[in-house]
Formats: structure tokens, C-alpha cells, sequence
């Protein structure tokens, strides 16, 4: 699969998931038996687009089936706008090692007249903050909504996340540390309701259909004629200080956010080492 100017995918690069991983203080966990119930007590039933996806719609009738005699984890719906963002928001606090998604910025804008404003103030919000604390963010997008993602800034790769593109998104989708799944109840828009999925049977076909379409995506940064702007800096350090403490004071970084970026910068020129950084930089005409 081409699209445009990016080049063909390759293989799996997703970041691996850090083992023995536990939940931060504080973090909303919407399945808390201590909590009670604090969520809305809806009927609750997987959108259609979602439903229609391969054998999604079998894995969730299991689920359901399971759910009602006790030996499955429940599904939870959420409606309430506040409860809606309450949850969003604590389940990105919570995040660990990853958070997985499938985003489309240019279908949000354009579902029913588009975002309300009071929303598209909070996107983005979410990752970035999880980035801050080291979490891996690993989108995937078309390359309509990722051309116009500077309306809601939902899209982290130039701010140190993954992102590949794909043809079209079939729709919205959280995962976080590929324990929970987040879809919203119409498909596309958080803040219109939300269902929450705990069973480890569809949050792993929901990760499966994730995986897939990142295998087959087309890498990003095969369209640019630099490094992005959060990578520049940490390009030009490596050639000119002589320790890392030298070129975090340099770019005002943090020891471990200037070593997430180096990571991301070697992954995104395809080598291994420093040493191999300035190489692969010169080839592309970056220096």
C-alpha cells in the first residue's frame, strides 16, 4: 500500500510494553470493586461500526454472554460529560507502559458539524502528559486527519509518539497498557459516551485490529525532508556536546526525556547507535 509521498510500511516497531507495570496513586479505575460504582448504569452494546469489524461482533457477544453468568469482567458505558472526561482523564493518569489508539482527526471534525470548542481544548492534553511521564503514545491515522491535526493537536508524533498512516480509520479506540479498552458509544467522539472494556478476550481483538493496521501503515516521517522539530536539537547535540548532561542543559531536557528522544531519534533514521546516527543524518541531507 502507497500513500502519496510515504513509503511502504515496515516491519512491526511498536514499542514494547514495560513488564511489571503498576497503576500510579490516584488513578481512576473505573472497575475498582473499593470504588463501587461510580459509572453511569447503562445498557451497554459495542457501536455498529465496531460491531462490523471482522469477528468483533462474535468476540462480544462471548463477552456479554460471559458477563451475565459472572465469569466475564463487564463492559461499562458512560454518558455523563463530566463521568466521560473524569474517566478519560484518569485512565491516561494511570497509564504505565502504553497508549494505544486509533485516531482520525479529520472524521472527529466533520462528525455532526464537528467538535464543540470546549472539547478540542482538552485533545491532546492527555497524551502529551503521558509522554512527560514516559509513556509510549502509538497512534494510527489517515493521512487526511493527520494533514489536518493541527485543529486539535490529538496527534503526538511530532511531539515525541508513534504514528503511522493508513488509508482510512475505521474507527476511535484507547488502549491502554492492553488491559482497557475505550470506544466510543457512537464511534468516533468521546464526550457524546463512552464504553469501557475490561475482558481480556476483546481488548485483545480490539489490540489485534490495532497491530494490524500498524503493520500494514506507512511510516510518517518517509515524507519529511528533516527530522521533526522536537528532534532537531537532539540531532545537532549529538554531534557537538560531549556528554548527555551537557546537551540536556543545552535543550533545557530532562536526563530521561532527553534519552526518550535519542531512542526516537535513532529509530526514526533506522540505526542503532549514536555513531550511526550522523551517518544515516548526512545521507538524508539533514546536516
Amino acid at each position: 500500500m502507497s500513500i502519496g509521498a510515504f513509503g511502504p510500511a515496515e516491519t512491526d516497531d511498536r514499542p514494547t510494553m514495560k513488564s511489571g507495570t503498576q497503576r500510579l496513586p490516584g488513578a481512576v479505575w473505573p472497575f475498582d470493586a473499593q470504588a463501587g460504582e461510580p459509572m453511569d448504569n447503562a445498557a451497554v452494546s459495542l457501536p455498529d461500526v465496531v460491531a462490523e469489524q471482522g469477528d468483533l461482533g462474535r468476540v462480544w457477544d462471548q463477552s456479554q454472554s460471559g458477563a451475565r453468568r459472572g465469569v466475564r469482567p463487564p463492559s461499562v458505558a458512560v454518558t455523563r460529560y463530566d463521568r466521560v472526561w473524569e474517566t478519560v482523564t484518569g485512565l491516561f493518569r494511570g497509564a504505565v507502559g502504553e497508549v494505544a489508539s486509533l485516531d482520525d482527526p479529520a472524521r472527529v471534525l466533520a462528525f455532526n458539524g464537528g467538535l464543540p470548542q470546549r472539547v478540542m481544548a482538552r485533545c491532546g492534553d492527555f497524551q502529551r502528559d503521558a509522554l512527560e511521564r514516559g509513556v509510549d503514545i502509538v497512534q494510527i491515522t489517515s493521512q487526511e486527519g493527520f494533514a489536518q491535526n493541527p485543529a486539535i493537536g490529538c496527534i503526538q508524533w511530532g511531539s515525541g509518539g508513534k504514528a503511522r498512516l493508513v488509508e482510512q480509520v475505521p474507527y476511535k479506540l484507547l488502549l491502554f497498557d492492553r488491559r482497557l479498552a475505550v470506544l466510543p458509544l457512537d464511534g468516533w467522539i468521546l464526550s457524546n459516551g463512552i464504553l469501557l472494556i475490561r475482558d481480556p478476550a476483546v481488548v485483545n481483538a480490539l489490540s489485534g485490529v490495532h497491530r494490524s493496521l500498524w503493520q500494514s501503515g506507512n511510516r510518517i516521517d518517509d515524507g519529511f525532508e528533516g527530522p521533526p522539530a522536537h528532534l532537531s536539537g537532539v540531532l545537532k547535540t549529538l554531534l557537538t556536546e560531549p556528554s548527555d548532561e551537557a546537551a540536556c542543559q543545552r535543550l533545557g531536557l530532562t536526563g530521561r526525556t532527553y534519552s526518550r528522544r535519542v531512542a526516537e531519534l535513532l529509530a526514526l533514521l533506522g540505526v542503532a547507535s549514536r555513531f550511526q546516527a550522523g551517518a544515516a543524518a548526512a545521507r538524508r541531507g539533514w546536516l
